[in-house]
C-alpha cells in the first residue's frame, strides 16, 4: 500500500506541474536559456539525458588552438555539476586537433564518445570511453581509447554515432573514403573492452558503397533484434537523394530490407538524411530529413523498407523551419510523440516541432507548430536535443564569442505529463535507476547503481496502480537484470524499487 501510495501522489504532482506546451522552462539557467564558456571555449555536439533531469554535453575543447574531446555535466537546474570531471568537465587529451559527433551512456553510467582525429594527414575514427566521474576510463581498448586504422594517407574516415548493443557490444558508424575518393557508408563493431569484433561484417567493418558519387552517413539507430539502420544521402551525378541501409546482426547488409538492404528515396530535386529513430515493437523506421525548399522532413518505413503510407500524408510528414541549412534531431516522449528540432529564421533561432506517433503536426504550440527561442544574437549551431524524465524538451549547440565557443541549451515544457521521474525524493541509496529500451517490448534491462550496497523489492506497476509484478534483489552495489515483459499487455508501467534506505521509481512505456 505504501508503494502504491507514493506513486499516486507523485502523479498528482506531474500532472499539476508539467505546463503549458512550447514555453520555455524557466527553472532551467535563465528564462530557459544557458550559455557557458569552458575554459577557452567548447562546443556542444551530442546531447544526453541523464537521471534525475540531469544533462552531459560531449564535444570538442579547445586548448592552446588544438582540440580535444570532453564531455559536461549539468546539474537540472542548468548549472554546471562541478562534481564531475574537473570542475564539471572530462577531458581527453591523448591526441590533438579531434572533433566529437556522438556519445552514448552505458547502463553502469559510463560514457562512450566518438568521433575522429586528425593525424597529420587525414581523419581516423575514434572512441573514448569515461567513467561516470568523468575520468578516461583505462580499462577501454587501450588506456582508454580504441582506435582502428581503416584509411591511411590523405583519405578519411569519419566516426559520427555510437551505438549499444544489449549485450553490451559497441557499434561505431561514420562514413569513409577508404579504396578512392568518394564517400562511403562504414560500421564497425567492438567489443565491449573496446576490441575490434573480428566477427563481424569482415575483420569487424562494413563498407557499403551505394551510388557512383560520394555517399553521406549522418545517423544510426539499433533495433530491438540487433540489427543497424544507417541513414544519411547519395549522390547520383544530379541530385542527391536519402539512403536507408540496414544491417544484420553479423554486419552484412539485410537483403529483407529494401532492395538488397537499401533504401534510396528521391524526394523532390534533393533531400538529405540527417537522423533516425526505431518505433515501436513492429520496428518502423522514423528517418529526419531536409529537402529542397526548406522544409523538414519526418518518413517512415515499415521493417521491410517500404513507406508506410499510414504515417503523416503517404508516408511523410513535413514543416517548414524557414532556412535551408537546417540539419534536424528527432526523438521521442513519452506518450510516443515525435520531437524535431533544428535552426532556423537567420539562422540564430533554435526552433521545433512536435508531431504525433502517426506524424500528424501539433498546431496548436508555436507559431503554427514552430516553437522558436533566440539564444544568441548572431549566428547559432544547432546540434542535438535530448528528453529528459520530465519529458522536457532540450536543444542543444554552441555558437562564437570574442572568448571561445561557449555551449548554449534551451529547455521547453513539451506539454505531455512525464509518467514518473527517477529521483524520487532521492531517499535510497541508490544514485541512478537505468531502463532500456524504452519504449520497451518484450524484455527490460534494468540497471542500479548504489551509493552503498542495498537490497530492493522492486515492482512493476501499471498504469491502475495494480503491481504486475514483483521479486527481491540481494545485497550490492550494483544491479543488472533482464525481465520477460512479453506477457504485459501495451501501456504505461512504473518499475519501483523499495528498500530499507528508501526508494527509487521510474515510469516506462509499452509498445505491441
Amino acid at each position: 500500500m505504501k508503494k502504491l501510495l507514493l506513486v499516486s501522489t507523485l502523479i498528482v504532482l506531474f500532472i499539476n506541474s508539467y505546463g503549458q506546451p512550447g514555453t520555455p522552462d524557466s527553472s532551467f539557467g535563465t528564462n530557459g536559456i544557458v550559455n557557458v564558456l569552458i575554459d577557452s571555449g567548447a562546443t556542444c555536439m551530442k546531447l544526453l539525458a541523464l537521471p534525475g533531469n540531469k544533462l552531459l554535453a560531449a564535444g570538442t575543447y579547445l586548448e592552446n588552438g588544438r582540440t580535444h574531446f570532453h564531455l559536461t555535466r549539468f546539474n537540472a537546474d542548468g548549472s554546471v555539476d562541478n562534481s564531475f570531471g574537473n570542475n564539471g568537465t572530462g577531458i581527453d587529451l591523448d591526441t590533438t586537433y579531434m572533433a566529437v559527433y556522438g556519445a552514448i551512456r552505458q547502463p553502469d553510467g559510463r560514457i562512450i564518445v566518438c568521433g575522429d582525429y586528425y593525424d597529420g594527414q587525414g581523419y581516423r575514427m575514434k572512441l573514448v570511453r569515461f567513467t561516470a566521474i568523468g575520468k578516461v576510463d583505462s580499462s577501454f581498448g587501450v588506456n582508454g581509447r580504441a582506435v582502428t586504422q581503416v584509411t591511411t594517407g590523405t583519405n578519411n574516415t569519419y566516426g559520427r554515432n555510437v551505438l549499444l548493443q544489449p549485450d553490451g557490444k559497441i557499434i561505431l558508424a561514420g562514413c569513409t573514403n577508404n579504396g578512392g575518393t568518394d564517400m562511403k557508408f562504414i560500421v564497425m563493431r567492438y567489443t565491449a573492452n573496446g576490441v575490434l569484433d573480428a566477427s563481424y561484417g569482415t575483420n569487424g567493418i562494413t563498407v557499403t558503397d551505394i551510388g557512383p558519387k560520394d555517399d553521406n552517413a549522418y545517423a544510426a539507430a539499433i533495433q530491438a533484434d540487433g540489427k543497424v539502420v544507417h541513414v544519411g544521402d547519395t549522390y547520383d551525378g544530379s541530385h542527391w537523394q536519402l539512403a536507408a541501409l540496414r544491417y544484420d546482426t553479423s554486419g552484412h547488409l539485410d537483403n529483407a530490407f529494401g532492395t538488397n538492404g537499401q533504401v534510396l528515396m528521391p524526394i523532390g530535386t534533393d533531400v538529405y538524411g540527417y537522423s533516425v529513430l526505431i518505433q515501436g515493437s513492429g520496428q518502423k523506421i522514423v528517418i529526419g530529413a531536409h529537402s529542397q525548399g526548406n522544409y523538414n522532413l519526418l518518413l517512415r518505413l515499415n521493417s521491410n523498407g517500404a513507406v508506410d503510407n499510414s504515417f503523416g500524408v503517404n508516408g511523410i510528414s513535413a514543416r517548414s523551419f524557414k532556412t535551408f541549412d537546417a540539419t534536424n534531431r528527432i526523438d521521442t516522449l513519452s506518450n510516443g510523440d515525435i520531437i524535431m528540432s533544428a535552426r532556423t529564421t537567420g539562422n540564430n533561432m533554435y526552433a521545433w516541432a512536435k508531431f504525433s506517433s502517426m506524424g500528424v503536426l501539433d498546431t496548436t504550440i508555436g507559431d503554427s507548430g514552430l516553437v522558436t527561442i533566440t539564444v544568441n544574437s548572431s549566428y547559432d549551431n544547432v546540434t542535438s536535443m535530448a528528453i529528459d524524465d520530465s519529458n522536457h524538451v532540450v536543444i542543444g549547440g554552441y555558437y562564437n564569442t570574442t572568448s571561445g565557443y561557449k555551449i548554449a541549451m534551451a529547455r521547453f515544457k513539451s506539454g505531455v505529463k512525464p509518467p514518473i521521474t527517477n529521483n524520487v525524493q532521492h531517499v535510497s541509496a541508490a544514485s541512478s535507476l537505468e531502463l532500456y529500451p524504452v519504449p520497451a517490448t518484450s524484455k527490460l534491462n534494468i540497471g542500479i547503481n548504489n551509493t552503498s550496497p542495498a537490497s530492493y523489492k522492486i515492482s512493476i506497476v501499471d498504469a491502475a496502480g495494480h503491481i504486475v509484478m514483483q521479486w527481491q534483489t540481494s545485497n550490492s552495489s550494483v544491479y543488472h537484470s533482464t525481465v520477460d515483459i512479453s506477457t504485459l499487455p501495451a501501456g504505461r508501467y512504473w518499475l519501483h524499487a523499495g528498500g530499507l534506505q528508501g526508494s527509487i521509481a521510474k515510469g516506462f512505456v509499452i509498445v505491441r
